[in-house]
């Protein structure tokens, strides 16, 4: 039976996590629990250092993966600069090298998101009380273990380094891409069944919208995942419809809600009605991946050209983005899950997916992809031209 700990007054906490929902769920179960409260709440770890120049606090609860700096650096320099002030770090995965990088920028705890409630108080009380904890039992000592069991492992199997490397980077991935849209879908779910009545309606349409987006996110991913094992079978299917670029690119597009920045896409037409034979679902949603990516990585502005280059006809989406640099160029196009950085605190999300089913697609069609060299990114769909007549369409 665990030891209760007792505090001599409430602790005053800090909450940074970039997902509203989460946070609203998270605050409502700290300031019940009555030793904690929340003093203030942010989105970045940007503003979680500058919230701790404004008021006392006594404990973050870090988001790790947040715009900005991220939740490691901020809890680098929180402990820098205020030493006595405890950091837990509040994550989607327990990965254990993002577990040691937390620890190591001085974190006395760890949380994964999406456990039970009672959980994250209890590890409020133990680090509260001087402790270090690892969901809810692990002490600061077990974790400096951990971490040294670690690092005598991976030496142990350095003849299959890039192997492990690679499945370590895929288990990343892909669970950061699920769980955290299912710890926002839990968190909305258990703030409106249990405190619906408290929550008003503008606030209720923020959360609906919110898990909305979240499901979508989830169904993505699965679509691509499906997607890949279809090229990897061979199940893909070939060139089976006409229909003009424009079409494609008109309903690529249409898939864009608002607050994913297809607002910046600029659509230019050099020759009309340039006609493919493809598998039209499958080909819009690479173009949808495409454009998808160049919006993510660049916050200027994405242009699709389309025109006529021979006999083929070619779709190319390019941003001023980092682009990718050669070593990567016939990898990502070859093997799924191959991103310019992979890591847990890599600034733009995704599966590492849109460039590996794009060219899958268009070898599938008897076409090709070709990516231009950085700086900017530059990504040249071309299928062979097709014969016949369809209806000319405008383009607003």
């Amino acid at each position: 039976m665990r030891e209760m700990v007792v505090l001599d007054r409430p602790r005053k906490v800090l909450l940074a996590d970039d997902h509203v929902v989460l946070r609203r769920t998270v605050r409502d179960l700290i300031d019940m629990s009555g030793d904690f409260v929340v003093v203030n709440e942010v989105a970045n770890g940007d503003d979680a250092i500058l919230a701790l120049d404004d008021a006392e606090i006594d404990i973050v609860l870090m988001d790790v993966n947040m715009p900005g700096i991220g939740g490691i650096e901020a809890t680098r320099r929180i402990k820098r600069w205020h030493p006595n002030v405890e950091v837990i770090a509040l994550s989607a995965t327990g990965d254990i090298e993002l577990v040691q990088e937390m620890i190591d920028a001085g974190a006395a705890g760890y949380v994964v998101k999406g456990g039970p409630s009672e959980e994250l108080i209890r590890s409020l009380r133990t680090v509260a009380d001087g402790k270090g904890v690892l969901d809810d039992t692990v002490t600061r000592d077990v974790f400096n273990q951990m971490s040294h069991l670690y690092r005598e492992e991976q030496a142990r199997v350095n003849e299959l380094q890039e192997l492990n490397k690679m499945k370590t980077e895929f288990m990343s991935v892909i669970s950061h891409e699920l769980q955290t849209p299912l710890a926002i879908i839990k968190a909305g779910i258990h703030l409106l069944h249990n405190h619906g009545d408290t929550v008003d309606e503008n606030t209720k349409d923020v959360f609906f919208l919110s898990l909305a987006e979240e499901t979508d996110k989830l169904g993505h991913v699965v679509e691509q995942m499906l997607t890949v094992a279809a090229i990897q079978n061979g199940s893909v299917s070939d060139a089976s419809q006409v229909i003009t670029l424009e079409e494609v690119a008109a309903e690529a597009r249409a898939t864009f809600v608002a607050g994913e920045g297809i607002e910046r896409m600029r659509l230019e037409v050099r020759d009309a009605n340039v006609l493919v034979r493809a598998d039209r679902e499958r080909l819009v949603k690479a173009v949808r991946s495409l454009v998808d990516n160049a919006l993510r990585f660049s916050e200027d502005e994405v242009t699709v050209v389309i025109e006529r280059d021979g006999e083929w006809g070619s779709l190319t989406v390019s941003d001023r983005g980092p682009g990718l640099d050669t070593d990567l160029k016939e990898r990502v196009l070859r093997e799924p899950f191959v991103q310019a950085d992979s890591s847990n605190t890599r600034e733009h999300g995704g599966l590492g997916l849109s460039l590996y089913i794009a060219n899958g697609v268009l070898e599938a069609c008897g076409g090709r992809f070709a990516i231009g060299d950085p700086p900017g990114g530059s990504f040249k769909m071309m299928l062979p031209m097709a014969g016949g007549s369809v209806r000319r369409i405008k383009f607003g």
